[in-house]
C-alpha cells in the first residue's frame, strides 16, 4: 500500500503542477494556443491516481492503526478533521484563485509533494501485519 500511496502523491503532484503551468501560461504568458490539449490529460492523470491511491487507502488503513477500544472514537476524529479540512480548503479556494489559478494547483501539488515525502520517510507498510503488530510499531517496539 506504501507504494501505491507513493505512486498516487506522485501523480497527483504531476498532474497538479500540469494544470497550473497551463494556468499560468494562459494568465500571465497570454498564449495558450499550443497548450489547450493539457488541462484534460493533466486532469485524467490526477483522478486516477487519486482513485487508486489517496481516494480510498487511507480509509482502508484508518481501520488498521486503532486498537478495538479507541477505533470507533478516533475514526470519527479523522473523519471529521478530515471533512473540516476539505471544507476549509473549499471555502479558502476563490481567495487562493483570485491571485492566479495556477497558484492554487502549485499549492496543492506542493501538498502532493509533501505528502510523498511524509509517506516515503514516515509511514510504514501495514499490509499483512496483525493488529498488534502495527501497534508494536506505532508504539516503538521491536517486533519478534
Amino acid at each position: 500500500r506504501k507504494v501505491i500511496l507513493l505512486i498516487s502523491a506522485f501523480g497527483m503532484a504531476i498532474g497538479l503542477a500540469a494544470l497550473g503551468a497551463f494556468f499560468y501560461v494562459q494568465q500571465v504568458v497570454g498564449d495558450a494556443s499550443n497548450i489547450t490539449w493539457l488541462p484534460v490529460p493533466a486532469l485524467v492523470v490526477f483522478n486516477i491516481v487519486y482513485c487508486i491511491g489517496f481516494g480510498p487507502l487511507p480509509w482502508a488503513v484508518l481501520g488498521e492503526m486503532f486498537p478495538a477500544n479507541v477505533k470507533s472514537v478516533a475514526s470519527s476524529i479523522v473523519a471529521s478533521t478530515c471533512w473540516i479540512l476539505g471544507f476549509i480548503v473549499t471555502r479558502w479556494y476563490p481567495a487562493l484563485d483570485a491571485l492566479g489559478s495556477y497558484y492554487a494547483f502549485w499549492l496543492f501539488g506542493i501538498f502532493c509533494v509533501v505528502a510523498f515525502f511524509f509517506t516515503l520517510f514516515v509511514l510504514f507498510e501495514t499490509k499483512g501485519l496483525s493488529l498488534q503488530q502495527i501497534q508494536d510499531k506505532l508504539n516503538g517496539k521491536r517486533s519478534n
